[in-house]
């Protein structure tokens, strides 16, 4: 708020008036600022998952046993033995400028129940920050002459648990938009940047070329065992993901729990379920302590270790 001292000339107090008017406007973003969604996650040892299926069902044996301690109902799926297969990498440029710009662009290759590649790839191009304004102000959507379906942006937010030597959890906002595309659009940044427009606009020449971050595939195990209720409305679908990758002479073992929560548009959440519910995780990690490492997101490892194999130096999480 500006104040306008009283001075003779007037034309001087009618600018400093406009300008203050002008302070005031409100910017119109792409992305409604109201969470649709919120994903709670932590890091699983990953030498407890040497074998990914025993592990699986003696990890989720214990998720199990700590809810019902606190009192939370679970629902198993009659599936819940069943795994999905899929692939998936992430392409950036070699100086990680999508990176840079809070920009992630996943590209996932799914397979049928024979263990075929389908010929559909799927690309997701996410905004994602640990502050809300950024990706508020962020436009990741697909342009509109490719976008059939008429996709909206929505607010989501994944909260990491386990961070750090005092276990305290980070929260990363995020808006994203994807699209299945029936064949690989290769590697070359000007087409992609006419997919997802905003690309156009981080000043990287279009014949540069996407490569997936590190070089690697992540080849990931996707187990859907059921929900957990929390109470009055408060209920959560869970899944454990196991992520191995070829890396080197070596090959990583990221697996990874975590439950999504949607919220109803307007309406807040009842407060005692999602007291519990947020700390859901914390009592998982005390009461099981050797299942849990610390915290960071999957692709953190990937993007670091690009940045490691070319020594950029600006890399964010």
């Amino acid at each position: 708020m500006y104040k306008v001292k009283t001075v003779k000339t007037g034309m001087v107090v009618l600018m400093l008036l406009s300008l203050a008017v002008g302070c005031q406007q409100t910017v119109t973003t792409v992305i409604p600022d109201e969470l649709t969604s919120s994903e709670y996650k932590v890091l699983l040892n990953p030498d407890k998952f040497v074998d990914r299926e025993a592990a699986y069902h003696e990890y989720w044996g214990v998720f199990k046993k700590v809810a019902a301690d606190n009192g939370v109902s679970i629902v198993e799926n009659d599936d819940k033995d069943e795994i999905e297969f899929e692939q998936v990498t992430f392409f950036d440029t070699p100086y990680q400028d999508l990176l840079k710009h809070g920009y992630v662009l996943r590209v996932k290759y799914s397979y049928d129940d024979e263990g075929n590649r389908k010929s559909s790839v799927t690309y997701s191009l996410k905004a994602r920050s640990e502050d809300r304004k950024k990706v508020l102000n962020a436009d990741p959507r697909i342009a509109a002459d490719k976008d059939n379906k008429g996709s909206k942006l929505e607010l989501e937010s994944d909260i990491v648990y386990n961070v750090g030597e005092d276990h305290h959890r980070v929260t990363f906002y995020s808006s994203q938009s994807k699209i299945k595309i029936e064949h690989d659009m290769g590697n070359r940044y000007g087409d992609y940047a006419e997919l997802f427009p905003v690309l156009a606009t981080f000043g990287v020449d279009a014949d540069t070329p996407v490569e997936s971050v590190g070089g690697l595939i992540v080849s990931a195990y996707n187990f859907e065992p059921g929900s957990i209720d929390f109470g009055e409305g408060v209920k959560c679908d869970v899944e454990i993901a196991v992520w191995t990758v070829e890396v080197d002479d070596s090959l990583w073992v990221v697996p990874e729990l975590s439950y999504s929560q949607s919220f109803e548009k307007g309406i807040k959440p009842p407060e005692k379920p999602m007291e519990l519910n947020v700390k859901f995780l914390d009592l998982l990690r005390e009461a099981a302590p050797e299942w849990i490492v610390p915290g960071k997101t999957k692709s953190s490892f990937l993007f670091e270790y690009d940045a490691k194999l070319r020594g950029n130096a600006n890399v964010d999480k």
